[in-house]
């Protein structure tokens, strides 16, 4: 193509055909040229930025995008693309700034609000997110994007129908849009419908064969299922694609048994060397060495890295426990049985559910899948419903552990949560009888399940202190739920004030609690499994029988070798903090 020598207009136009044939090196050259013959036409900073951002040079980017600013700071676009690149750097409070000045120009622009809503959620900010997708939406209803990252934040916030309902609209929009299939793929996993998760991601699979995000979470599902070697293929095949999938490598690490984990220890190690990790996966990598060392066995590198993630987790999520730590005497102390008889007999009596209570790592997630194999139940994962139901009824900024708060609730609103939590989860699950395993510090909020459902059973899976505390420890969580589980004297604080409110709810309503030893569970799982089921009046099935027999044949099922007494391998570490154990009230 040729161009007049000395007319900007005819480079401009030049490195636009090349820009858009990627022959990003020549088009980037027009468009110098461009802004040396015309330095005060913001058009040419503009595609000059626009170039190096693709070509992901995005300080020179963001400076040609000042430069067009500087000439016109009326350029919806330019704000937009400069908050794009603010944003990738993680500057999110600089990226909605400027979006806020895009959205000032143009208060209908959809792409400035799809990425405000994804600032919002970078910054945890869900509430904001909602409305800024929902801005989105609402102009572009076929932005397929924002109903994706809609779809994100309603599976974060448990809202799981409104999560499916958002990415089946990006769905029906753009049928192949492949990141919609894997987050409808991630949200049955959630909801425990392991076959209908597996036949999404195999779809999104089939459409783009060499993805590695696919295959991880193809080998997630896998790995729930059971199938064991399935899960571990698809992980390799995962760090084939991408050598640099540290999620990936985790979970095969998590996955491999013995001295099969040595064959990953030096890739992993090599990945440590990257001077620009960010911290989640530079601890994210050390997790899963400690993993590998404890599996070889070589338990003092194995602590080492255990000791090294949970250093770098602590500084990049710090953790205050002020709030917990006072709750608990108040409610031991003010949550008595004068507040129960205030509220009986208003909840929503007709919704059996059953919660699995417990500290990460004491059994829960064994128990639950025994007892979601029995015919009457259905077992629903962390699926935080019952939350999403008092959000329904009560404003989110209520806080029902507030006892002051709460001496003002009309108490027939407790019906009105029980009656939307069963609403909820007719519509997921069907009419089987609930089983949940809720996330977070449900054990604040056990006194008002009981009022909003007092024909609810809580069983509570303890674990001793010693291998609770160290499985905690050793455990990669994500999010910020679980943010004490990084330092150890966090963690037994923790357990302490979680088993002295566990035993003020028993001592309050104990016809409504059966408490599973884990460490019974695992020499004898028929007689713990008959006991809780005759506690929530159901039988023992032969579906429960055959679940356990199958999870010991294929070493899925905790055994009294590799479950009890894990924290001795590391007792010369450990010892310290178990001196003084808490006061616990087991």
């Amino acid at each position: 193509m040729k161009v007049l020598p000395d007319n900007s207009t005819a480079w401009l136009k030049k490195g636009n055909s090349l820009l858009t044939l990627s022959r990003l090196k020549e088009a980037l050259q027009s468009f110098n040229r461009a802004t040396t013959l015309s330095p005060g036409d913001p058009h040419g900073w503009l595609w000059k930025g626009t170039a190096l951002q693709i070509q992901g040079n995005n300080t020179d980017a963001l400076s040609s995008y000042d430069k067009a600013l500087a000439i016109n700071p009326a350029q919806t676009d330019v704000w937009v693309r400069k908050a794009i690149i603010s944003g990738t750097l993680g500057r999110f409070e600089e990226s909605l700034d400027c979006l806020d000045k895009a959205l000032s120009i143009n208060p209908n622009h959809p792409i400035a609000f799809l990425y405000k809503g994804i600032g919002y959620l970078n910054l945890d900010n869900l509430k904001d997110a909602v409305e800024s997708f929902g801005k989105a939406v609402s102009i572009k209803p076929d932005l397929s994007e924002a109903w994706c990252y809609l779809g994100n934040v309603y599976t974060k916030t448990f809202q799981f129908a409104e999560a499916l309902d958002a990415i089946n609209t990006a769905l029906s929009v753009n049928p192949g849009y492949v990141e919609a299939l894997v987050q409808k793929g991630i949200i049955l996993k959630k909801l425990h419908k392991y076959d209908d998760a597996m036949d999404v991601l195999e779809s999104a699979k089939k459409a783009i064969p060499d993805n590695a995000i696919i295959h991880d979470e193809l080998g997630l599902v896998f790995a729930l299922q059971g199938k064991h070697q399935s899960a571990i293929d698809s992980f390799t095949k995962a760090i084939k694609l991408d050598p640099q999938n540290i999620e990936a490598y985790f979970n095969l690490v998590t996955q491999v048994k013995d001295s099969d984990a040595s064959n990953y220890i030096p890739k992993l190690e090599l990945l440590l060397n990257d001077d620009s990790l960010l911290p989640a996966n530079e601890s994210r990598i050390h997790f899963s060495l400690g993993h590998a060392y404890h599996n070889l066995p070589d338990f003092d590198r194995s602590f080492a890295h255990f000791e090294k993630a949970n250093e770098i987790r602590s500084a990049e999520i710090p953790y205050d426990g002020t709030i917990f730590r006072d709750k608990v005497p108040r409610l031991i102390t003010k949550f008595n049985s004068e507040i129960l008889n205030r509220c009986t007999h208003t909840g929503h009596n007709k919704e059996p559910s059953i919660f699995i209570i417990g500290l990460p790592r004491s059994g829960k997630t064994i128990l639950e899948d025994i007892l979601g194999q029995h015919s009457e139940i259905i077992a629903t994962g962390e699926s935080g419903i019952f939350n999403v139901a008092l959000r329904d009824i009560f404003s989110q900024e209520i806080d029902l552990t507030d006892l002051e708060v709460f001496s003002t609730i009309d108490c027939t609103l407790f019906k009105e949560v029980g009656e939307a939590y069963s609403k909820r989860n007719r519509a997921l699950f069907g009419e089987k009888r609930i089983l949940s395993t809720n996330p977070g510090v449900v054990e604040l909020l056990i006194g008002i399940i009981h009022l909003c459902l007092p024909n609810a059973k809580f069983i509570h899976s303890v674990r001793n202190i010693e291998d609770n505390c160290f499985e905690i420890y050793r455990k990669y969580f994500q999010g910020k739920q679980q943010n004490y589980s990084y330092k150890f004297s966090d963690i037994l604080e923790k357990y302490d004030l979680h088993h002295k409110l566990l035993a003020h709810w028993k001592t309050l309503f104990p016809d409504m609690f059966y408490t599973v030893d884990f460490e019974m569970l695992v020499h004898n799982p028929k007689s713990e499994v008959t006991k809780v089921l005759e506690n929530c009046g159901l039988t023992y099935e032969s579906s429960c029988e055959a679940y356990i027999a199958d999870a010991l044949a294929n070493n899925r099922f905790p055994t009294p070798e590799n479950a009890i007494d894990t924290w001795m391998q590391y007792v010369n570490y450990l010892k310290p903090f178990f001196t003084t154990p808490p006061d616990n009230l087991l």
